[in-house]
């Protein structure tokens, strides 16, 4: 569910606010333990679609991996100073790559082939994949840091399918940011990270620079729940929450599955009994308010893109793009220069 805010120096944000069907506890132990779950499946999956995604590009690459531009710490803090000398060079290196390519492209298709095909495409894929799964690994494990303290040590060895020695969790948060990171060079560098043009401005939607804005929103909600065996009100029904009960498929008036409350359900056939848990689900939510806060309920729901200002856009590109253009981002290419926290951001 997105929002837009505006300030009253004319910033407009757009970010998420709430994930139907998923709410974290509010506190304690539950909460730090879906938080640690949530962020090292993230965190695998982000270094596997890395990987997917770096043996799909090495296909296309005359030279293989040399062809790549150097290994470099982006995650690091650097100064602002560093960060944009560094930068423009990985900037420079990427873009020659890119051109490249493209050239031996357009080449190998006026011979009647294909360079960049299907596998190419595969490669962009996984490459945005593996970012947006890096940062929601940030954004999980970072919360679960603020309860255990960076030295209490994590489990992964379930995660990664094979016994390890426990780490923590401090190295966690650094090895999604760094993937974060490294994923979205890959992206950025071969295939572009786009500017989005929106309701007469520019937006920025770069998950690399948005994941080091360190505060989400808040959603005030007013809403009632439904219990899932009889879709009365949980506090008035018979039924135990967690029970299991047996009830018969059907369909309601909105034409959901009595079952999953799916709407396009072919599983479960109507009349047919099932075992279904008792549970409280969430119905006729009314949405009454938004807040940032440095900790959000659900570390998910943070910023997904904010307006960029024209001024900024003149100092970079020496003019204002029209509708229509493509203008990339390369905020993904340039090392770290720290996070930005509210406390840092007032005013």
């Amino acid at each position: 569910m997105p929002t837009y805010r505006k300030s009253s120096q004319g910033l407009a944000i757009k970010g998420r606010v709430l994930r139907w069907g998923v709410m974290p506890p509010a506190a304690g132990p539950a909460r730090t333990r879906w938080c640690v779950d949530h962020g090292l499946e993230s965190l695998t999956d982000a270094t596997r679609n890395y990987g997917i995604a770096l043996r799909e590009i090495m296909v296309h690459l005359p030279g293989g991996p040399s062809d790549l531009p150097p290994p470099y710490p982006l995650h690091l803090v650097h100064t602002e100073e560093l960060a944009l000398k560094v930068g423009r060079r990985r900037v420079t290196a990427w873009f020659k790559l890119h051109n490249r390519l493209d050239r031996l492209d357009r080449d190998t298709r006026r011979k009647g082939g294909v360079l960049l095909d299907a596998r190419w495409h595969l490669a962009e894929k996984m490459s945005y994949a593996s970012l947006q799964s890096a940062a929601d690994a940030f954004n999980w494990l970072d919360d679960a840091c603020l309860d255990l303290g960076s030295e209490v040590l994590v489990d992964v060895s379930s995660f990664v399918n094979r016994p390890v020695t426990p780490r923590p969790v401090d190295e966690l948060v650094d090895a999604a940011h760094a993937t974060a990171h490294a994923a979205g060079e890959l992206f950025g560098g071969l295939f572009g990270c786009k500017m989005v043009y929106e309701d007469g401005r520019w937006f920025d939607q770069c998950i690399v620079g948005l994941l080091h804005l360190r505060f989400g929103n808040s959603a005030g909600l007013r809403i009632r729940f439904r219990c899932t065996i009889c879709e009365t009100d949980p506090a008035d029904c018979e039924h135990e929450l967690g029970k299991s009960y047996t009830i018969y498929a059907a369909r309601t008036v909105d034409g959901e599955c009595t079952v999953c409350q799916e709407r396009d359900c072919s599983e479960h056939v109507p009349g047919s009994p099932y075992s279904v848990i008792a549970k409280a689900n969430p119905a006729d939510p009314r949405l009454r308010e938004v807040s940032l806060t440095p900790r959000p309920r659900d570390p998910l729901t943070r910023i997904t893109s904010r307006s960029i200002d024209n001024k900024h856009l003149l100092k970079n590109l020496g003019r204002i793009p029209e509708q229509g253009e493509v203008v990339l981002d390369h905020a993904c290419m340039y090392p770290c220069t720290g996070f930005r926290r509210m406390k840092d951001t007032e005013g």
